[in-house]
């Protein structure tokens, strides 16, 4: 991949061939300066390409979790026990 800077010192012919390497069409027709920055479009396009798209958040959770009237999650108050009871002892063992 070329920056800006290299693009800008290449030679016309040079840059041309570049641009028609990358696919650019009717490379004599177009001003350097146009020409440099087709080839970066055309860069950055090609490597968005090769690499893994970026995942878009959907704007809602995975997993929705509802909230009990005191405002902790379902799950949350499903795991633990109630005040004063304990999670280690089943219910028939507990004074």
């Amino acid at each position: 991949m070329y920056n800006i800077d290299e693009l800008k010192a290449m030679g016309e012919e040079q840059l041309r061939s570049v641009a028609q390497s990358l696919g650019i069409k009717k490379v004599d027709k177009i001003d350097k300066e146009v020409l440099v920055f087709q080839v970066l479009d055309e860069q950055a396009i090609a490597n968005s390409n090769n690499t893994e798209p970026a995942r878009r958040k959907s704007g809602r959770a995975s997993e929705k979790k509802s909230k009990t009237s005191a405002g902790e999650s379902k799950d949350k108050a499903a795991a633990e026990p109630p005040a004063g009871k304990s999670a280690d002892k089943p219910a028939a063992e507990q004074p």
